[in-house]
C-alpha cells in the first residue's frame, strides 16, 4: 500500500506514510493506520477525505498484491504521534 500512496499522483496521499495494517475486526476489513512523513503537513481531516476517495482505486491495488479470495475492506486513521497524550 506504500508504493500504491507514493504512485497514486495526488501530493497529499503520496505524503502518507502507512504505520500498521490490522484486522478490524477480522480479515475482511483491514485498519490502516497513517502518518505524514512531507512536510508541510497537510489538513487531517482533508487527507482522510482524499484517502476515502481513494479506497476503490487502493483496494485495487490490495488485490493485485495478495493471494485470497475477497479484498478486504479498508478502513483509516491517523497513527498517534510521539508525544501526544
Amino acid at each position: 500500500m506504500c508504493i500504491a500512496l507514493a504512485g497514486c499522483g495526488d501530493d497529499v496521499l503520496a505524503g502518507l506514510a502507512v504505520e500498521s495494517v490490522v484486522p478490524a475486526p477480522d480479515a475482511g476489513h483491514l485498519l490502516v493506520a497513517v502518518s505524514f512523513s512531507a512536510q508541510p503537513i497537510p489538513d487531517p481531516v482533508e487527507a482522510l477525505g482524499r484517502l476515502h476517495r481513494a479506497t476503490g482505486w487502493l483496494r485495487e491495488q490490495v488485490a493485485e498484491a495478495i493471494s485470497r479470495k475477497r479484498v478486504p475492506e479498508l478502513a483509516f486513521r491517523f497513527a498517534p504521534t510521539e508525544g501526544a497524550t
